[in-house]
């Protein structure tokens, strides 16, 4: 597979073995963030995405291409509200796909959720690889 393929108008990048395991679950940014923020929801809830593998996908909202103290570089999927969206953030041998992204831009993004859910938060994925670029 070219690292590039046409798709109407759009070019994407896409990473042809991204190192990850075939995602368990794949959703937009906008519908994870949903479904962690929406009113009423526990941890009961969301017990389903722990220790899972999820592919997220959507605008990049947020770009952060260095380490700041223990925090990884990351990227935020755009979700409506304040302080929404998918975070999703890259460890070191994986930080160089960032430069991939661009604000603005629709991206996949797939990475672990680990059991630290907490209701009402959006969602935060480690280990994180781009699957594609746009």
């Amino acid at each position: 597979m070219s690292p590039e393929k046409k798709n109407d108008t759009t070019t994407a990048k896409t990473i042809d073995d991204p190192g990850l395991e075939k995602p368990d679950f794949t959703v937009s940014a906008e519908d994870l963030d949903k479904e962690f923020t929406r009113d009423g929801v526990t941890t009961k809830d969301l017990q389903k995405y722990a220790k899972k593998n999820i592919a997220v996908s959507g605008r990049v909202s947020m770009l952060v291409l260095e380490k700041k103290g223990t925090v990884e570089p990351w990227v935020t999927l755009y979700a409506p509200g304040v302080l929404h969206g998918v975070s999703c953030y890259f460890d070191d041998k994986n930080v160089d796909q960032l430069k991939l992204l661009k604000e603005d831009r629709m991206a996949k993004v797939q990475g672990f959720q680990d059991d630290f859910i907490v209701p009402k938060v959006s969602p935060r994925l480690t280990h994180c690889v781009v699957i594609e670029a746009k």
